[in-house]
C-alpha cells in the first residue's frame, strides 16, 4: 500500500493539498493513508524533499492548475502556524482565481476541544493581529465558508467515509479510482503468489476455481484459470461449454458480473505470458480457428498455431476472464 504520491505523480492529474501542523502528524497520517488507499490523489509533505524550500513548493502546488482543493487539518496548533496560514492564504487566492467552482476546500477538526469550531477559528483569525490581517480574515471566510456542518472530526472513524463521499462528489478529478484498484489487485496478487482470487466452484466436489492475473489494460484486468478444467471438442461446442460454466460455477451476482466475459485466450495474448504460466497437464484450446483447425497451447507452454481438428479431438478447456478492474475488486471483497 502506498502512503504518498510523489510531486510528479500528483501534478499529472487532479490532486488535493494537505495542510496541517506537524504536531498533529500521526492523526493526519492516518487520514491521508485512508484517502490514498481509497483512490484519492493527495499531496502532503511526505513527498517533500528536504533540500527544497517548503514555502516555495507549497505555494507552487496550491497554485497548480491541477490542484483541486485543500484539506485543512485544523487544531489550535495548526491555526497558530505561520506556514499553515500561508497555505490557506494561497488556497484562498487560488480559489478566487478560478473561473468555475473547481476548488474544493475542507476542514477536518483534529482537536477534541469543542471550542475549536468555526466561530472560534474566525474569531481567532480576526483578533490575532500579530499573525493575521483583516484581509486574512476575509480570505479565511471566503475559502472555508461559515457552516459548521462542513466540518469533519478526525476523531470519528465514520467521518473518514463521509469525507471520501464528499470528495467523490465535489472533487472527483482528484480521484484515481482505477489506479487504487490496480494497486490493490497487485497487493493481493503478490500475497497469493500471483493467484488473484478464488471465484466460482467446479466439478462434482465443487472445488474452488483459482484465477491468475495475467494483464491489465484500459481499466480492465485479464485473468487466466490456473488449470485446465475439462477436455472437450472445440468450435461452437466450446461456446456452449463456457455459457454452461457461467451458469453452474458462479452465484447469481457473479453471473451478472461475468456474463459475456468468460472466453478463451488468443494467440496474441499468449505472447505476453510466460511459458511456465501457459504450461498445463493437458493441451488446451485457444480462440483462433482456420476451418476446423483450432490453435492450442501444448503441455510445455508452447503455442501450436496450426492446431488440431476441433471436431475430431478433445483438448483442454482453460477459460479466461477480462473484466472491469473495479467490478473485479468488488467481487474479491465479497
Amino acid at each position: 500500500m502506498r502512503n504518498f504520491y510523489s510531486t510528479e505523480e500528483a501534478i499529472k492529474d487532479g490532486f488535493l493539498f494537505v495542510s496541517y501542523s506537524h504536531d498533529d502528524r500521526e492523526r493526519v497520517k492516518n487520514w491521508v493513508e485512508f484517502l490514498i488507499d481509497n483512490g484519492v490523489r493527495v499531496w502532503w509533505d511526505k513527498a517533500f524533499l528536504g533540500g527544497d524550500d517548503w514555502e516555495t513548493i507549497a505555494e507552487s502546488m496550491l497554485a497548480h492548475e491541477n490542484c483541486r482543493g485543500i484539506l485543512f487539518f485544523c487544531s489550535k496548533s495548526a491555526i497558530r502556524s505561520l506556514n499553515v496560514a500561508k497555505e490557506w492564504r494561497k488556497a484562498a487566492e487560488t480559489k478566487e482565481n478560478r473561473t468555475d467552482d473547481s476548488f474544493y476546500p475542507q476542514i477536518i477538526m483534529v482537536d477534541d476541544d469543542p471550542e475549536v469550531n468555526y466561530k472560534y477559528l474566525t474569531n481567532f483569525v480576526k483578533k490575532t493581529e500579530e499573525l493575521f490581517s483583516d484581509d486574512d480574515y476575509d480570505d479565511f471566510r471566503s475559502l472555508f465558508g461559515k457552516k459548521d456542518h462542513l466540518f469533519y472530526s478526525a476523531h470519528k472513524e465514520d467521518d473518514k467515509s463521509a469525507l471520501l463521499e464528499t470528495i467523490k462528489e465535489r472533487a472527483s478529478e482528484a480521484m484515481d479510482e482505477y489506479g487504487f484498484i490496480l494497486d490493490k489487485l497487485a497487493d493481493i496478487s503478490n500475497a497469493e503468489k500471483n493467484i488473484v482470487l478464488k471465484l466460482g466452484s467446479y466439478g462434482i466436489d465443487k472445488h474452488p476455481v483459482l484465477w491468475r492475473q495475467i494483464g491489465s489494460n484500459n481499466n480492465e484486468t485479464t485473468l487466466l484459470c490456473q488449470s485446465v478444467l475439462e477436455e472437450g471438442f472445440g468450435g461452437r461446442e466450446l461456446d456452449e461449454w463456457l455459457n454452461s460454466f457461467v451458469r453452474t460455477a458462479f452465484s447469481n451476482e457473479e453471473q451478472n458480473a461475468l456474463c459475456g466475459k468468460i472466453r478463451l485466450l488468443t494467440i496474441d495474448e499468449t505472447s505476453l505470458i510466460s511459458q511456465d504460466v501457459l504450461a498445463a497437464d493437458k493441451i488446451w484450446w485457444l480462440t483462433e480457428c482456420e476451418g476446423n483447425l483450432q490453435a492450442v497451447v501444448r503441455e510445455d507452454g508452447t503455442v501450436y498455431k496450426g492446431g488440431y481438428n476441433n471436431k475430431l479431438y478433445k483438448k483442454g478447456i482453460r477459460p479466461a476472464i477480462t473484466i472491469d478492474s473495479i467490478e473485479l475488486y468488488n467481487l474479491i471483497k465479497k
